[in-house]
């Protein structure tokens, strides 16, 4: 069958668009040559000059990323991606409150929250909003003025996985099995060697961050997306009322305080957030650091990672069969393993010098 009409894939998880486009490609009963864009320059050169069969977007970027005015499709002709990551949420229980508990190393979906924030904040109640530092400019960004109702807390971030590489890792080593629970951060082990946990209808699951694919993939850098590897949001100054992450290193400054059940930095930007953090901190353990302490121990705050050389080949081969590239990421761990006893040493060492 030839294929003469043209499918145009956008979505910046460069692994899932990549595998849709071999799925049309390679399918001989479907009459269409599938091109990918993973960039929006380059989309929005295309699709100005070029006139589209099918188009297939991302649905975060259909909402927010593209003028539907130079798509030159017709409008049954758009296909619009919806990702099946948990989307964003509100609480309104403190009963409900642990559903947004424990870590989440995977993108949720903000689809309609800004517009749901911006009713409840004009409706005069009291928000306080969690997410990403971009995801607080882009709130901040939607809402064009202030609001003393709104609190904002971003987190430290060294980048978002793929959620095609978390998909492609939930199939490959739970085929079959229903998924009713996900930590991230399990610390059955201690706080500094935490683990992923998942439960499923078959089997609870643990296993140690230096030693699971899905995390060697992140700490690699091979998950992460490019976009996060020139994050302008990573800076001391934010839009948020805190900044919030594990104090990785500075623990060693206050030891009383280190329990291995988890140390937290709070950084507070406002003076909105001065005052709520002082209404706060009574019923809280806390020692005063400096902000550089946090930083020298926890550069992604300031800092963009760096792709790995090794980036494009784990796609390739992950395009073709996220199995085996799971298993080529994760066959080496003792990489990880080095980098658990190398954290180990230094802490040691720390200790013996500090005596």
């Amino acid at each position: 069958m030839a294929k003469d009409n043209i499918c145009v894939i956008y979505d910046d998880d460069e692994s899932y668009a990549k595998r849709l486009m071999g799925i049309i490609n390679d399918s001989k009963d479907i009459p269409y040559r599938a091109k990918v864009f993973t960039k929006e320059e380059e989309f929005n050169r295309y699709i100005l000059a070029n006139k589209t069969d099918v188009l297939m977007v991302n649905e975060e970027q259909y909402t927010y990323g593209i003028n539907h005015e130079d798509i030159k499709t017709d409008d049954n002709s758009v296909i619009v991606l919806c990702e099946d990551e948990k989307e964003a949420g509100i609480i309104n229980d403190k009963k409900d409150l642990i559903k947004v508990q424990a870590s989440k190393y995977a993108q949720s979906r903000i689809k309609y929250i800004y517009k749901e924030i911006k009713k409840y904040l004009t409706d005069g109640r009291l928000v306080l909003f969690t997410g990403m530092a971009c995801q607080i400019e882009g709130l901040k960004s939607y809402l064009r003025k202030e609001y003393s109702n709104l609190y904002t807390a971003d987190l430290i971030c060294m980048g978002i996985p793929s959620p095609g590489v978390w998909r492609g890792y939930l199939d490959t080593t739970f085929q079959g099995e229903s998924i009713r629970h996900v930590n991230f951060k399990d610390k059955t082990y201690g706080w500094r060697v935490f683990a992923l946990r998942i439960e499923t209808d078959r089997r609870s699951f643990l296993q140690k961050r230096f030693d699971n694919a899905f995390f060697q993939c992140m700490l690699k850098t091979y998950s992460l997306r490019p976009s996060c590897f020139n994050c302008p949001f990573k800076k001391e100054e934010r839009l948020s009322d805190f900044t919030l992450a594990d104090c990785w290193g500075t623990v060693e400054e206050v030891p009383q305080l280190d329990d291995d059940k988890g140390l937290s930095s709070v950084i507070v930007h406002s003076s909105k957030g001065w005052r709520l953090w002082e209404e706060l901190a009574p019923w809280l353990d806390t020692e005063e650091v400096t902000l550089a302490s946090i930083v020298a121990h926890n550069e992604n705050l300031v800092r963009n990672r760096q792709g790995s050389a090794c980036r494009d080949e784990f796609y390739k081969l992950f395009s073709r069969s996220p199995q085996k590239a799971l298993a080529w990421c994760g066959c080496n761990l003792q990489s990880g393993k080095w980098l658990r006893n190398k954290l180990l040493i230094k802490r040691v060492l720390k200790k013996i010098v500090g005596r």
